[in-house]
């Protein structure tokens, strides 16, 4: 007869770790693709666009990406166009935040 070998701590590291690599590829993949769409003058505002990786919180994890440093980041992703705006930020977040789950899937 065999007995039963509790890993839960175990399963909750792993997942832990997952879902911080899932989070960090996610960002990496929105920070290559805001570079990409950012409106380009001096390249101040590109060079901007990084992010701090993702790390324990809670129940869960949590990073943080963008435009870090540039008084005028906010305006050139809220502005229409037609006043000198173009997002970046945003239609990267939601071209790649849907692929959040598998690339934890995929972590674990």
């Amino acid at each position: 007869m065999s007995g039963l070998s509790w890993r839960g701590p175990l399963v909750a590291a792993r997942v832990r770790h997952a879902q911080i690599a899932g989070i960090n590829k996610t960002m990496g993949e929105c920070i290559v693709s805001a570079k990409g769409l950012v409106h380009v003058d001096t390249a101040t505002l590109q060079g901007s666009i990084r992010l701090e990786g993702a790390r324990a919180e809670g129940a869960g994890a949590r990073g943080q990406w963008g435009s870090f440093d540039v008084n005028y980041a906010l305006w050139q992703e809220v502005l229409p166009p037609s006043r000198g705006g173009k997002a970046y930020l945003r239609p990267s977040a939601d071209q790649h935040y849907p692929s959040l789950a598998g690339h934890i899937r995929a972590a674990l």
